[in-house]
């Protein structure tokens, strides 16, 4: 029991031990915040109720502190300040390049719109030179066209008055266009001997002093050729056969011995039958046509 009771005791010491220091920890700790919130109120305190040596070495203490906290905000300010600046230089030096760019983008799109205008009115001036170019030529197309139309006037008028110069007598383009007709109404069915002795027989009457002495006058005189009389010489269409004979016989090719009259028997009046028999001479027969004298 004895052994017991000593044990107990030694466990109510451990426990008040224990308490004091927990009591104590407790004071340290409220202390020591309290001096985290004012410690400079303490200190002072501290050092007006100290020795005057403990009085100086306080305030050594606090004036250095509050000369470092006071380096301290310098130095937030200053280092504030200096990003401020840096900001501020930042934002400057961006917006002069900014300002660059937007001067060289403007720059770059008024030599464009000048290029583009340059080339716009470089192709007006190709378009014009070339429009001159074909005025000028068609210009000179018409010119030409127009020395070459006279040129062949000039060849087509030489060459009447040739022919009339070849001829073998003298005639008018009505006179030409009524020796045609005649030799289309009197022989188109013929070949072309056939057609040039029709012509031969007409032109040879014409330099006859006993006939008018123009084609016209000829193939229109009185009951001589029966085409003038029943409508065909007017009704008759030229053919390009013909009009060869007629230039040919005009030109001098004569296969007529001179002939005056022609005929075809079969179709001609038994009257008028008669009467080449017996008043004239005959001369030949070509085709369907015989001729006289």
């Amino acid at each position: 029991m004895g052994r017991i009771a000593g044990i107990l005791k030694g466990i109510c010491r451990y426990l008040v031990a224990a308490a004091v220091g927990v009591a104590l920890s407790a004071a340290v700790a409220a202390v020591t915040a309290q001096l985290g919130k004012d410690g400079s109120a303490v200190m002072a305190a501290y050092a007006e109720a100290a020795p005057p040596a403990a009085k100086e070495k306080a305030l050594r203490k606090t004036g250095s502190e509050r000369e470092g906290a006071g380096k301290k905000e310098a130095g937030r300010e200053e280092a504030g300040e200096g990003t401020a600046g840096g900001w501020k230089e930042g934002r400057m030096l961006a917006g002069e390049a900014l300002a660059e760019d937007v001067l060289a983008l403007r720059q770059a799109r008024k030599q464009r719109q000048e290029g583009i205008a340059q080339t716009k009115e470089a192709r007006q001036e190709a378009e014009k030179g070339q429009a001159a170019e074909k005025g000028q030529e068609a210009g000179k197309g018409q010119e030409a066209e127009a020395s070459r139309g006279a040129e062949d006037g000039q060849q087509a008028a030489a060459g009447g008055e040739a022919r009339q110069a070849a001829s073998v007598i003298r005639y008018s383009q009505g006179d030409y266009e009524v020796l045609k007709r005649i030799v289309e109404a009197e022989a188109g069915i013929c070949d072309t001997k056939g057609r040039i002795l029709v012509a031969n027989v007409v032109i040879n009457r014409v330099r006859d002093s006993g006939f008018p002495d123009t084609i016209t006058g000829v193939v229109y005189q009185k009951s001589q050729f029966s085409p003038v009389s029943d409508g065909s010489l007017e009704s008759c269409t030229v053919t390009p056969e013909t009009v060869e004979a007629v230039d040919r016989a005009l030109a001098g090719e004569d296969y007529s011995q001179g002939a005056l009259y022609f005929m075809n028997r079969r179709q001609s009046k038994s009257g008028n039958v008669s009467w080449f028999d017996k008043s004239l001479t005959y001369l030949f027969q070509h085709d369907r046509h015989e001729f006289f004298k």
